[in-house]
Parts: structure tokens; sequence; C-alpha cells
């Protein structure tokens, strides 16, 4: 039985998204590159790139789902992205930026099974992103397999930023004022009486403001969903210019991070 259309491009996104750059030490008696007569050779070799970084994301992955078999890949990708070690930009990084380089940062498989809250997504919420984006109904069926499709509301492109993934974008016009709200929802999956304070980290605090309301989530139980609102106000950006930052939720033992980023065109 193949795997739907739907979860096959969900799939490609998603190791796209997390794996962008590994750096591998690979085993093998392989030749040094050389003159044809030398015979030396080496036992570890280094491959980098996003061909390595896909077999990682992908056993990060199984190792968590072995732990939560219940989690959808949405949730999984969620632990993987929130609990990374996030990596300083280089002075090298000229033509890409922060997260735009990088992803989310470096995976820890460990801190992934226990990532506190995550971001959740249905096969409902992926079909109004399809008709936000304005494909047609007979599009959306194809890509769902779902024989019946409803879309709530006339295609908004703008309304794509609301779907709940972990980490926030926005495009914004150059040299002129914005301000735009994020909807976000977050689900318990860490100790069922907790208490989430929110935290940002704004580099470019001159630039941009990030207001994220409500300031603190309570939990009674675990699987609780709770939603907040985060609001990025600012203006007067150069063209092709991308701010980055980040918000964290940390009840003292978790600390679920989710990059923002500012493309400005």
């Amino acid at each position: 039985m193949g795997i739907p259309l739907l979860e096959r491009l969900y799939l490609a996104k998603f190791f796209a998204s997390i794996g962008v750059l590994f750096f591998s030490q690979v085993f093998s008696p392989l030749l040094l590159k050389g003159n044809p007569g030398d015979k030396r050779s080496v036992k570890y070799n280094i491959q980098a790139g996003t061909s390595m970084a896909c077999p990682h994301v992908t056993g990060t992955s199984a190792y968590v789902k072995t732990f939560h078999p219940d989690w959808s890949p949405a949730a999984v990708k969620s632990a993987i992205m929130t609990t990374a070690k996030p990596m300083n930009m280089t002075p090298n990084d000229v033509d890409h930026v922060g997260e735009f380089s990088y992803g989310s940062g470096h995976v820890n498989p460990v801190q992934a099974v226990d990532p506190g809250l995550i971001y959740d997504l249905s096969k409902e919420d992926y079909i109004q992103m399809f008709c936000n984006l304005g494909y047609d109904l007979t599009t959306i069926r194809q890509i769902s397999g779902a024989k019946s499709v409803t879309c709530h509301g006339s295609p908004d492109r703008s309304l794509v930023k609301n779907t709940n993934y972990p980490s926030m974008g926005i495009t914004v016009k150059a040299n002129q004022p914005f301000n735009v709200m994020i909807n976000r929802t977050v689900t318990n999956v860490g100790s069922a009486n907790s208490n989430y304070k929110v935290s940002v980290l704004l580099p470019n605090s001159k630039l941009m403001s990030i207001k994220v309301e409500p300031q603190t989530l309570s939990f009674k139980s675990l699987n609780e969903k709770r939603s907040f609102v985060v609001t990025i106000v600012g203006g007067n950006l150069p063209k092709a210019k991308v701010l980055t930052s980040s918000l964290v939720w940390s009840d003292g033992t978790h600390n679920v991070r989710s990059p923002i980023l500012v493309n400005v065109e």
C-alpha cells in the first residue's frame, strides 16, 4: 500500500526543512586522492550536505517515534525542531541568513523525546493551507486523497502564516510599516500540571518588536491545548533583508524554541 500524496509531500518538506547540513564521519579505508601510485589510505572521511542530513533526521524521527508511536508526523517534526540547539551565524554567511542557512539548529534526539510542548497539525489543517494558497478543490482532493473537501473562506495567502508550524515566518514590503499577527496552538506532552512562560530573543530590537499574548500558558493535564498570538511590528526596512529571532516557552525543565523570521521584499 503506497503512501498518500499528502503525506509524501509532507515528508519531503519534513526532511528538507530540518535536515539542512550535516558533517558526518564515515568509516571506510578510502584511498587518498593524488598520484596514481599513491597507495596511502584513511580510516575516516567527512561528508557534508543535505544528503547526509536526511539519514540523520530520518533516524532521529524513527527514534522519537519509538517512544511516541501515536504521534503524528507533525508532532515528531515539532519535537525535533523545538529542541534543536540554535547555531550562530558565521561571518561568511553572506548568501543566507540564520535559519535559512541551517534550519532550526543541531538536532538532539534525546531531548526530542521529551519536548514538553508540540505544535501539531491534522489533515484538515493541511487542506485549509492548500485552500488559502488558492488550490482548486479538485487538486486538493487529489493531493489529500479525501473524497470531499471544504474550504473555509476565500483563498487568502496571508493566512498561511497561521498554519500551526514549529517556526514562524512572514514577508513584508520594504520601507513600509507592518503589524502582523500570527496564531499558534501548542499541546502539552510534558508534565500534567505545568506553567510555561515565554521569552523572546530579539537581536534586532531597534528594527522591530515582538509581543506574545498570553505570556504564560497553564496546563492541568496532558494533551491539553493552549493558543497564543505573536504580534510583530516594525517598518522602514531595506529590501532583501532578513531579520531572525525566536521565542522560547519554558517551564523550568523544557525549553520549547520556535524560530521567527521576517523576510523583506
